[in-house]
């Protein structure tokens, strides 16, 4: 799978949708009428081993993550990629080959937004890995993200990113964002017009809203 070449070339449009109608899960559902914010996040392999950062501030303050952030207004996925890796690690991705392998959506109970992340990844890069004033960086094992303070719904989709899926999972965690109060996760194989569609541009990654 990493040696597909999925190149993600949608703009970004901030705060750009909402929310009309609750979204269901097993135990738990997000209210309607809430702006969704548009996020990147880019999962950095090699050999086995990936990139987290730990947030010194944010929404994801005191957690480990993958380096990631804001999609700006107007901004095309794939150069908020790499402006983010730039600025967080210290490294350079190669935009024209990062993999798409789907969006979380994510929303902590009192908040008037949902965070929506496109999940991407990547073996090609260069650089020395570099910690910056958004947080420190390593490498660690894959195998091994379960001993860090990490969201808990990474574990729940993380081992999709290795299947030819393209996925759409939403969380919903309690104020504390220590808890998970409802999860769920819908996925769909890969096609050739799907994937052609994503690299030349004429398919959005939102579109992928309904993908169960």
């Amino acid at each position: 799978m990493e040696n597909a070449n999925h190149t993600v070339l949608v703009r970004g449009r901030g705060i750009h949708s909402t929310a009309h109608e609750p979204i269901i899960l097993p135990d738990a559902a997000i209210p309607n009428g809430l702006e969704i914010m548009q996020f990147n996040m880019c999962i950095i392999r090699e050999n086995g081993n990936v990139v987290v950062k730990y947030a010194k501030r944010g929404i994801c303050k005191g957690k480990w993550n993958f380096p990631g952030g804001k999609i700006e207004h107007g901004e095309l996925l794939r150069a908020g990629v790499f402006r983010e890796i730039k600025t967080e690690t210290g490294l350079s991705v190669g935009v024209n080959d990062l993999i798409y392998h789907g969006k979380l959506d994510s929303y902590i109970d009192g908040n008037n937004f949902i965070s929506r992340v496109h999940i991407v990844s990547t073996n090609k890069f260069s650089g020395v890995l570099e910690s910056s004033e958004e947080g420190p960086t390593m490498w660690v094992d894959i195998k091994l993200l379960h001993t860090l303070n990490m969201w808990k719904d990474v574990e729940k989709w993380l081992p999709l990113i290795s299947e030819p899926v393209i996925f759409h999972a939403v969380c919903y965690y309690s104020q504390s964002k220590d808890e998970l109060l409802g999860y769920s996760v819908s996925s769909k194989k890969r096609d050739e017009r799907f994937d052609r569609g994503i690299v030349t541009g004429l398919r959005r990654p939102d579109k992928l809203r309904n993908v169960g």
